[in-house]
């Protein structure tokens, strides 16, 4: 459906940043050097990345090699400080997204040399690569969309999971654990700047509307109700019988009743994406506690195409910054063990973010392997969000 298709992939024109500073050509200049695995060694590359199986350099360390002046281009762009692909955001749902699927790829590419660095027991080069990638995935979210922030999300853990895993396996020294701790610290804490994301999906989404609402023609209308699939609002089925009338005074009054349907719709949406905006501006607690009353609203099918999005949204965004919290837990925990401690059975004294969950402090439960970090949250698949250390 276009008018979905448009509240996902596009907002607001991003800012135009200046080349020195926008990392944008690089990434570019990057993809143009990928040399992707082949399709039977993805599985191996993403069992490799995840831990569950060894590295193995004879099947994939060739790949790795041949994407080295990508990765390069990549580490360079990662160090300016900003990222604007200057996105044509007149195109509307037409507009190319290209560029995101290969930022994914290119950052797939980079985790796993991270991956390859650590088997060779080069564990700072892997933590840089990893920590590269974090950043990396800011970059990715630059573009003022939705759709860019949720691709960010995922590069964000990708390689979050990794620095977790081997910080907890006692991978790394406490020299890396404290630039973990440092540069982790450094990302803002809510991620990316879901509000002004959202605030660019309430613009783009009105001019959607004044594009539709520049429509004089009943079928025009109609074909845009149909688009929105079964309507149970009595109202709007009554003005899709009328919209399909062949006399054209009729047909005519039909219009204009869909216009002023629309003008409608397009107060309440703007009115709702306001709220919306300035709840994820919040910490993610406070920002649920606004967007529940929220999503509970049925107002038109509009917002109701896009509450679904809004949802994932803020789960993935705390889901994030439960991992962001938990490498920096994670990180201090281990430095302070490596000054003599023992592993303390909670966090108090160490400078880390609460979980977001609660907005009170992650949870220590020392088991027989080590210690577990806690947060009240779930994964995707509903799991406890658990960070694991294991004793030295």
């Amino acid at each position: 459906m276009r008018f979905l298709c448009l509240v996902l992939a596009a907002s607001t024109a991003a800012a135009q940043t200046p080349s020195e500073k926008n990392a944008a050509p690089l990434y570019r200049e990057a993809f143009g050097k990928m040399v992707a695995f082949p399709e039977d060694l993805d599985l191996p590359a993403r069992q490799a990345l995840s831990g569950e199986a060894l590295w193995d350099e004879a099947k994939l360390g060739t790949y790795v090699d041949a994407n080295q002046e990508a990765l390069e281009l990549m580490r360079r762009g990662t160090k300016l400080p900003g990222c604007s692909f200057e996105l044509d955001f007149s195109l509307g749902a037409g507009m190319p997204l290209e560029h995101l699927p290969k930022l994914r790829s290119l950052a797939r590419m980079n985790a796993i040399d991270g991956a390859r660095n650590l088997a060779q027991f080069r564990g700072a080069v892997a933590a840089d690569a990893w920590l590269t990638g974090l950043r990396f995935a800011v970059h990715a979210a630059q573009d003022g969309t939705l759709i860019s922030g949720l691709v960010g999300c995922s590069i964000f853990t990708m390689n979050v999971e990794p620095l977790l895993r081997a910080a907890g396996e006692g991978k790394f020294d406490a020299e890396v654990l404290g630039r973990i701790e440092r540069e982790v610290s450094a990302i803002p804490a809510y991620g990316f700047d879901w509000a002004n994301v959202m605030d660019g999906e309430r613009r783009c989404g009105e001019a959607q509307f004044d594009s539709m609402l520049k429509q004089k023609d009943s079928l025009a209308y109609m074909q845009m109700l149909e688009e929105l699939g079964d309507m149970k609002d009595d109202r709007v089925k009554k003005l899709q019988e009328k919209l399909k009338d062949k006399d054209p005074e009729s047909a005519k009054k039909a219009a204009a009743e869909a216009k002023k349907l629309f003008e409608t719709w397009r107060d309440e949406y703007s009115a709702l994406m306001k709220e919306i905006s300035a709840a994820f501006a919040k910490p993610w607690k406070e920002s649920q506690a606004l967007l529940d009353p929220i999503l509970d609203r049925k107002i038109n099918p509009m917002v109701e195409l896009l509450m679904g999005a809004v949802v994932s949204a803020n789960q993935t965004r705390g889901r994030m910054e439960a991992q962001r919290a938990g490498l920096i837990a994670v990180a201090a925990l281990l430095r302070h063990c490596e000054s003599g401690g023992d592993l303390p059975g909670s966090l108090k004294g160490l400078d880390v973010p609460s979980d977001p969950f609660t907005g009170g402090p992650l949870q220590v439960e020392l088991t027989t392997e080590g210690a577990e970090i806690r947060s009240e949250g779930k994964t995707a698949d509903g799991k406890p969000i658990v960070f694991r250390i294991k004793s030295r």
